[in-house]
C-alpha cells in the first residue's frame, strides 16, 4: 500500500509546475534586516521575527516575551486603542502573532495598495508602544488565570514536562508562559529594560514576499522604524547537555474524561546551525513522517498501537530535542511497553545497517516535495525566509534546503543515529482514574 501511495504522490508532483524560489534579495543597509522575495501578486506577505524568546530571558523574568506580546499591538504613544484598531481595520490586513522558544513572530497579509500603511502602523507599534500600568495589570491577570487552567492539549503538557526533565541549565527547559511568580515580578521598569534590549530593530528580521522593488521596500522599512531605539543585545550562552541515564516522569491527566495514555520519549539533538542538522531532519522523517515511516509501519500497522503516533525533531537555534510520541488506550502499560520495544528495535537496526536505498530516496523525495508545497503558501514562504536568517543565521539556506537533503547518505543516517540516540527521557501521562 505504501509503495502505491508513493507512486501516486510521485505522479502528482511530476506534473506540478516547477517550484520557483523567486528573486530573493537582502536589502542593503536596512534596519531591521530586510529580505525581499519578488512574487507577482496583488497581495504582500510579511514575516517579522524578533529574536526574543525563552533564551533571551533571565531566570527572574522568564515569560517576558509572551507577556509583552499581549501589549505591543494594543496602543502607541501616538494612538489610543480605538484609533489603532481603526487604522488596522482600514488596511484590511490579516495579522497574527506567535511566540516560540527562540523568537516572537508577527505575520501580515495585506493588499499591495495598503502595505505601506500596514507596515507604518506595525513599525509604530514596535518602535513606540505605550504600555500603561492598567494594561500591565490586565495582562498579568489574564496570564495567571490561563496558567491555572488546563493545558490546551495533553501533548503540550507532555512536551513541556519533557523539556523540564531533559535540561538542567538550558533555558529551553522553561515554559514560554513563565510562572505565576515571574509574571507577578513584572513591572514597568523590567518591561522597559527588556524591551530596550530585545525589541530593537537590530534584533529583528523582516521577510517580504510580493511585487515590490528593492528601493521601495528599503524606503518603507526605514520610514516605519525611524523612531525606533537601537541597542545591542547581550550575548547568550550556548548550552550543550547530556543525559547520564534514562529518566522517567509519570503524570496524571487533568481531564477525567480523557481515557487515553500519552507517551513521549525524548533525545538530545543538534541545533539548526550544527553540521548534523539536515541529516537529523531526514532521519526524523524516516522515523515518523507519513504513513510510510518506520514508526507508523512497524508500530501502528504491525501492532495496532497508537491513535496518534510519530517522531518529531524540534528545529531550535541551540541544542534541541527529538521525540517519539504516541497516544493509546493502555490501562496496564502493555501497549506502551510493546511500542517502546518496537521503537528501540527500529533505532538499533538503523544504528547497525542504516536504511534501504528505497526508503532513503523515497523519504528524500517526500521531504523535498513537502518543502515545495509549503513554499506555494506565500506567508509560509515569508516565514521560512525570515526564520532561516533569524534562527539559522543565513537566509540563503531557504534555497539550499533541497540540495542539503539530497546530499545525505546512508552513512550520515547511521552516524547521527549512533551519535544522538543514546540515553533518553520519557514522560507518561495516564488517565486521571489511575492516580492511585
Amino acid at each position: 500500500m505504501s509503495k502505491l501511495l508513493y507512486i501516486f504522490c510521485f505522479l502528482i508532483f511530476a506534473f506540478l509546475p516547477s517550484i520557483s524560489f523567486g528573486d530573493i534579495t537582502l536589502i542593503e543597509d536596512s534596519s531591521p534586516k530586510t529580505i525581499l522575495c519578488k512574487e507577482e501578486s496583488p497581495y504582500v506577505y510579511m514575516s517579522i521575527i524578533i529574536k526574543s524568546g525563552i533564551v533571551s530571558e533571565a531566570g527572574y523574568n522568564f515569560g517576558m516575551t509572551t507577556f509583552i506580546s499581549k501589549l505591543i499591538l494594543n496602543q502607541t504613544r501616538l494612538r489610543n486603542p480605538q484609533e489603532l484598531q481603526e487604522v488596522f481595520f482600514s488596511t484590511g490586513c490579516h495579522l497574527s502573532m506567535v511566540v516560540r522558544l527562540d523568537y516572537l513572530e508577527i505575520k501580515v497579509i495585506t493588499h499591495k495598495k495598503t502595505f505601506s500603511k500596514a507596515l507604518d502602523i506595525i513599525g509604530e507599534c514596535l518602535s513606540e508602544p505605550r504600555i500603561t500600568k492598567e494594561n500591565i495589570q490586565k495582562a498579568k491577570n489574564e496570564t495567571i488565570d490561563n496558567m491555572t487552567m488546563d493545558y490546551d492539549t495533553s501533548f503540550q503538557r507532555l512536551y513541556d514536562t519533557l523539556r523540564q526533565n531533559m535540561y538542567t541549565g538550558n533555558p529551553y527547559k522553561r515554559s514560554i508562559n513563565g510562572t505565576v511568580q515571574s509574571i507577578k515580578n513584572i513591572d514597568n521598569n523590567s518591561i522597559a529594560q527588556y524591551y530596550k534590549e530585545n525589541f530593537s530593530p537590530n534584533n529583528m528580521v523582516i521577510a517580504v514576499v510580493g511585487d515590490l522593488d528593492d528601493q521601495e521596500i528599503k524606503d518603507l522599512v526605514k520610514s516605519a522604524f525611524s523612531g525606533a531605539y537601537r541597542s545591542k543585545r547581550r550575548s547568550i550562552y550556548d548550552y550543550n547537555e547530556k543525559l547520564d541515564k534514562n529518566k522517567t516522569c509519570n503524570l496524571v491527566n487533568y481531564d477525567p474524561n480523557d481515557e487515553l495514555t500519552y507517551y513521549m520519549q525524548g533525545y538530545f539533538m543538534p541545533g539548526v546551525k550544527d553540521e548534523d542538522y539536515y541529516s537529523c531532519v531526514l532521519l526524523s522523517a524516516l522515523l515518523g513522517s507519513g504513513k510510510s515511516s518506520y514508526v507508523f509501519r512497524d508500530i501502528r500497522q504491525k501492532y495496532g498501537i497508537g491513535y496518534f503516533i510519530g517522531f518529531k525533531y524540534e528545529k531550535l537555534r541551540r541544542q534541541s530535542q527529538g521525540y517519539f510520541f504516541l497516544s493509546t488506550v493502555d490501562s496496564d502499560n502493555v501497549r506502551i511497553d510493546i511500542a517502546k520495544k518496537a521503537f528501540d528495535d527500529i533505532i538499533q537496526n538503523i544504528k547497525s545497517i542504516g536504511v534501504s536505498d528505497e526508503d532513503l530516496n523515497r523519504t528524500k523525495d517526500f521531504v523535498k516535495e513537502q518543502n515545495n508545497i509549503e513554499n506555494l503558501n506565500l506567508i509560509k514562504k515569508a516565514h521560512k525566509i525570515a526564520w532561516n536568517e533569524a534562527v539559522c543565521g543565513d537566509y540563503t539556506l531557504f534555497e539550499k534546503f533541497p540540495e542539503k537533503i539530497q546530499n545525505i547518505t546512508n552513512k550520515d543516517i547511521i552516524r547521527v543515529a549512533n551519535k544522538y540516540f543514546t540515553d533518553y527521557c520519557e514522560v507518561i501521562l495516564r488517565p486521571k482514574d489511575e492516580e492511585e
